[in-house]
């Protein structure tokens, strides 16, 4: 995988006491992981955030504070801005201003909702501490893309509501301290590839493959995903693969087997949908304006029946009843509503029912219809009454179980998506069944009829709406359920695709000649249990089974015409106790408005001993009915005897609970008079309260992270604090500060030995607390550096003692003065050792000048050189002349040039040292004769240096000269002397010979 591909970007959301999770988060990951983190907090916009400030301490990595279309880089971090909500786009992070008017702002969940889409599966998304329930929303989408989520375990957090929040949504896949976050997306990214290349091998196997896995969620939940497409499964199943650190399909089977949790678990993950209310504003913009209207009209005074197949959480059916209600209001219109709402996921269902969401969906709903139809329960907002009784929920297998009939609009949105074509097929027959002639269906903006377009007249193309052009003809309603398929009917293509094959076997024999018996022999049958629940029907039922408003039921008794209603009832019961058959013969039944008769016989399905007991009701259509001189004869009339008394019975118990309740209703009535006046009053108070509430929260939030960023700057200021005065006390200096009135603030407590200042003397003026015995005026200097806010230094003596007083404007910003200090430091050692140092090097320039002697060096680091004054004097030059290697050769003569420049580079390079007579001209043309000596300085065997001395030796080279000049002309006289001296007798050899010795001496 590229560095690109693999690049992760981790979004963090964090709230209330959210500033110490991440410090720790960030506190363990390492600075190159490759990874890019965003961070998205609830930020006060009326204080500067120090956010950037504080994470640069606790990583290595670059902060950056958001700017608008900067590219995500990776080992980076990026802060969201106060007052700004984030997006992404194409890897650029994009801000808008904060709708401060609009009410309660998410930015949390707008981040991550646009992390989806943008990042995919490489999308990771952390809840840290926080109120509320901001993320939560945002969550389904990056969870539906394939994304990480990962949430701080409530225990460690100092706020537990956003993280509780993430939890029940039940999408978060590691619960874990800050800490340990950090490692476990560390080990996530970083986990070793997939290995599904075999997938046709492991697909075929007997035991092992993707059906195995559908089979052990099949037996846990009875929900068969061998119809869902296949490149989706694989996709969620790999990642649970992943996230586990599974790498081989078998490995993953196997633990399935072993691992009941993880079966649930993969079963929420192949469960996930996205929802929300008013999902595609537009959508939903076209059905208030087009097609509410339509449907609620054309069935004034009548109920509507409406289908919201995949209801997930509800988001969807309330959306729709929200519209109607709102229709009905408007209007006027008594059209009665009915919604059925049905998801084969039980949990959904459940939450549904219960009608609460987080405070997340303030971002999908109008604040009108937010107040209108939904009541604020601390960070929960729960549907109304009059909406919630408008739906009815229940669990509902699309493909499996039978549909509801006679509906007028069905939605179905983005659930087709993800069935295979042959099952897409199957749904749209069912659709078509279900809806009236003129009925609805929307679909979601993915979908599309395909073969069944000639069954719909299209609505609006955009956004999927449709319309019926009634039933097709030759629609089988019992062929709707489908069968578990086998794994000889999967193959997979040469791009890894899985395609469902219709191969047919064996068993497929005995399903075609019972289809026949059926049509041809069989008469319409109803299987039922022993609470008189449908199990399967054999037959049309359309003529005998009628589907009522309201709540969805599965009683025989209920869905059976009037007339057979206590009868079915007394045979079912009958039947399982006596354990003998039930006939009633030619029973009179209405059809479209005609009595048939029919022969009814209920009977008891045989088997063994220990499996559940069925029964079945068989409908025998009485041909050739017999005609009866009376309508006592006819044995439907004997049913209705039976049930007579009954009807009596129930009719005087009926009388008297009226009676009962007409007492109560009256005595409630005026209870209630006085309870709806107050609940109207409350109602007002309580709307008013929860918007207040809402805003009180919000800053509350965005407080709590300021107060946050300010004790740790508190921390940092007190440790900076501490610093400094352990810093001024190891320094032994005496520090007065005064304010801007000059009078004194604080001091440290050497200032009590050298400036004689005593605790009472704070908040007194400077004038008040200075000793005037000094040789300065201290409080003169004071007066001048507050007026001109310039610095000064100053010695001064007192009492034999030597001091240094630094006046300084005490800044509180680069130009913004407010005081003055005032630092004292005794120096009498220093000022010792400066007077000794002093008359040190004035004593070594009086012997360089003397000698003619001066030393100099050169720092290999930058090449300076550096002599002292007599080598100045010795080049003739001014010691403001700039000096390096070049500018002193250019005085020796061409020749010595050249050893001089030989000798530097030799020791520099090699550290040789040298010894040279060379001859310059100094700059006043004066020839001079020098001896120049240098040598390498070394640290840790390196040359740092050169350095030596020159040595002005011209006056002694003249002496010399002179010197030789003499000798040379002595020993010349000599020899003359020595020719003539054969003309001397002995006593004038004797006194010449002593005058020689004599000179000889004087010369030695």
């Amino acid at each position: 995988m590229s560095k690109e591909n693999n690049h992760y970007i981790v979004a963090v959301g964090a709230s209330a006491g959210g500033l110490e999770a991440i410090e720790e988060l960030f506190s363990n990951i390492p600075p190159d992981t490759g990874m890019s983190f965003i961070v998205i907090q609830h930020l006060s916009p009326d204080y500067k955030s120090l956010m950037v400030e504080l994470l640069s301490k606790k990583t290595n990595m670059k902060v950056f504070r958001a700017e608008n279309e900067m590219p995500i880089e990776q080992n980076c971090v990026y802060l969201i801005p106060p007052k700004m909500n984030m997006t992404v786009f194409h890897n650029k992070l994009l801000l808008t201003e904060q709708d401060l008017g609009r009410g309660l702002n998410l930015p949390i969940d707008i981040f991550f909702k646009s992390l989806a889409k943008d990042a995919a599966e490489k999308a990771i998304c952390i809840i840290l501490s926080g109120s509320g329930s901001d993320g939560s929303s945002g969550l389904r989408e990056i969870k539906e893309n394939g994304g990480l989520i990962v949430v701080q375990d409530p225990e460690t957090a100092q706020f537990d509501s956003m993280p509780n929040s993430a939890i029940n949504t039940g999408l978060v896949d590691f619960i874990l301290s800050p800490a340990d976050i950090a490692e476990k997306i560390f080990a996530y990214v970083n986990a070793p590839p997939i290995n599904l290349a075999d997938k046709a091998k492991l697909f075929s196997s007997s035991q092992d493959g993707l059906l195995r896995i559908f089979a052990l969620i099949r037996e846990k939940h009875e929900i068969d995903y061998s119809h869902y497409k296949m490149s989706t499964m694989v996709r969620r199943i790999e990642r649970r693969m992943s996230l586990n650190q599974i790498g081989n399909m078998n490995d993953y089977v196997k633990y399935l087997e072993n691992n009941s949790n993880e079966v649930s678990i993969l079963y929420r993950e192949l469960l996930i949908g996205v929802t929300s209310f008013f999902r595609d504003h537009q959508a939903f913009s076209i059905m208030k304006k087009d097609i509410i209207p339509q449907l609620l009209d054309k069935n004034e005074d009548h109920i509507v029946r409406i289908w919201v197949t995949g209801c997930s959480t509800g988001e969807e059916a309330y959306s729709i009843a929200i519209l109607c209600h709102e229709y009905l209001i408007k209007t006027g219109n008594r059209a009665q509503v009915k919604i059925f709402a049905t998801d084969v996921d039980q949990d959904a269902i459940i939450k549904a029912g219960n009608g609460t969401y987080t405070d997340s969906i303030v971002s999908d709903i109008d604040e009108e219809i937010l107040n209108k139809y939904f009541i604020k329960q601390d960070n929960t907002f729960k549907i109304t009454r009059t909406i919630r009784e408008m739906v009815v929920f229940a669990k509902h297998n699309l493909v499996k179980d039978p549909p509801f009939p006679n509906i007028d609009l069905v939605t179905c949105r983005n659930l087709l998506i993800y069935l295979q074509p042959s099952l897409q097929n199957k749904v749209f027959q069912l659709f078509n069944y279900s809806l009236n002639a003129g009925g609805f269906l929307f679909l979601g903006s993915s979908e599309s009829l395909g073969d069944y377009s000639e069954y719909f007249s299209t609505i609006n193309l955009k956004w999927k709406i449709y319309k019926s052009r009634g039933r097709m003809s030759h629609i089988d309603i019992n062929r709707f359920s489908i069968p578990v398929k086998k794994k000889s009917e999967y193959f997979i293509d040469a791009k890894n695709n899985y395609i469902f094959q219709g191969k047919r076997d064996e068993n497929r024999m005995l399903s075609r000649f019972l289809d026949n018996a059926q049509k041809k022999y069989l008469p319409f049958s109803i299987l039922f249990n022993t609470q008189g629940e449908i199990l399967h029907i054999v037959g049309d039922s359309s003529k005998f089974l009628k589907f009522p408003a309201g709540k969805i039921t599965n009683q025989l008794s209920k869905l059976l015409p009037k007339d057979l209603e206590i009868p079915a009832l007394t045979a079912i019961q009958k039947l399982f106790i006596k354990n003998e058959d039930i006939i009633y013969n030619n029973v009179a039944v209405e059809i479209n408005g005609t009595k048939e008769i029919y022969n009814l016989i209920f009977t008891q399905l045989e088997g063994k001993s220990h499996q559940v007991p069925f029964g079945a009701i068989y409908f025998e259509k009485v041909e050739n009915p017999l005609v009866f001189k009376d309508a006592k004869e006819a044995n439907f009339l004997n049913i209705n005897e039976q049930a007579e008394q009954r009807i009596i019975d129930l009719e005087q118990e009926l009388q008297f609970t009226k009676e009962n309740l007409q007492a109560a209703i009256e005595e409630l009535e005026t209870s209630n008079e006085e309870l709806q006046a107050a609940n109207e009053e409350l109602l007002a108070s309580n709307e008013e309260l929860q918007s207040t509430n809402e805003e009180l929260q919000s800053v509350n939030e965005e407080l709590h992270t300021v107060n946050s960023e300010h004790q740790n700057k508190i921390l940092e200021l007190t440790m900076v604090n501490n610093d400094i005065e352990n810093l001024i006390n190891s320094l032994q200096l005496a520090v007065l500060f005064f304010d801007d009135n000059l009078e004194l603030r604080k001091h440290t407590p050497k200032a009590k030995e050298i400036l004689k200042i005593r605790e009472n003397d704070i908040g007194r003026t400077y004038r008040q607390i200075l000793d005037k015995r000094y040789n300065i005026d201290l409080c003169q200097l004071i007066e001048q550096v507050k007026d001109t806010g310039e610095s000064l230094a100053i010695e001064f003596s007192f009492d034999a003692k030597y001091y240094i007083a630094g006046i300084r404007p005490y800044l509180i910003s680069e130009k913004l003065q407010s005081g003055v200090t005032l630092s004292l430091a005794e120096i009498t050692k220093l000022h010792g050792i400066e007077e000794r140092l002093f008359r040190s090097e004035l004593w070594l320039k009086e012997t360089e000048k003397v000698a003619k002697i001066g030393a100099w060096e050169i720092i290999l680091g930058n090449m300076e050189v550096n002599i002292t004054e007599a080598v100045y004097e010795i080049y003739g030059i001014t010691n403001n002349h700039k000096i390096d290697i070049d500018v002193l050769s250019r005085f020796y003569t061409e020749r010595d040039k050249k050893k001089f420049k030989r000798a530097i580079d030799n020791c520099i390079k090699k550290g040789k040292e040298f010894d040279l007579i060379l001859n310059l001209v100094s700059a006043h043309g004066e020839y001079k004769k020098i001896r120049l000596l240098g040598e390498a300085d070394k640290k840790n065997n390196s040359i740092i240096r050169v350095f030596g001395v020159i040595k002005d030796i011209s006056e002694i080279y003249g002496y010399q000269e002179k010197l030789e000049n003499m000798k040379k002309n002595t020993n010349s006289l000599e020899k003359i002397i020595s020719k003539k001296i054969t003309y001397l007798d002995n006593s004038e050899k004797e006194e010449f010979n002593s005058i020689l010795k004599s000179k000889n001496t004087k010369e030695k």
